[in-house]
């Protein structure tokens, strides 16, 4: 097994969430290769999908980071999710190191958005 997934595994759900979504992230990103709204090559670093999640179907894009941001970022994906009466998932690469790991300012925002979950 790669370092990676054992460090995921000895971790906790955090860690362990992270390792599959960049993992997600880099699957959409080999399969899609181009920016859905700029056309610009992708790269696993700065690219994000976002997913709004439908009992008809999921609807995914996979763009750069500077695109999801000029589309309205992860405020536009909630308010679609939300019309649509159903949840949302961003997966953003530029919330994880050059080593792959999430950084310490996506963690605390992923603590903070699960703590407000449970309360």
């Amino acid at each position: 097994m790669s370092r990676g997934i054992m460090a995921a595994l000895a971790g906790d759900d955090i860690d362990r969430d992270a390792y599959v979504n960049r993992e997600a992230l880099l699957y959409a990103v080999q399969h899609t290769m181009f920016c859905q709204s700029t056309h610009v090559i992708l790269d696993v670093r700065n690219a994000v999908t976002a997913t709004v999640i439908r009992p008809q179907g999921n609807v995914t894009i996979v763009v750069t980071g500077e695109a999801f941001d000029a589309q309205g970022g992860r405020g536009h994906i909630k308010r679609v999710a939300d019309y649509y009466g159903t949840t949302f998932e961003v997966i953003d690469g530029r919330d994880y190191t050059a080593a792959g790991k999430l950084s310490k300012k996506a963690r605390a925002r992923i603590e903070s958005e699960r703590a407000q979950t449970v309360a």
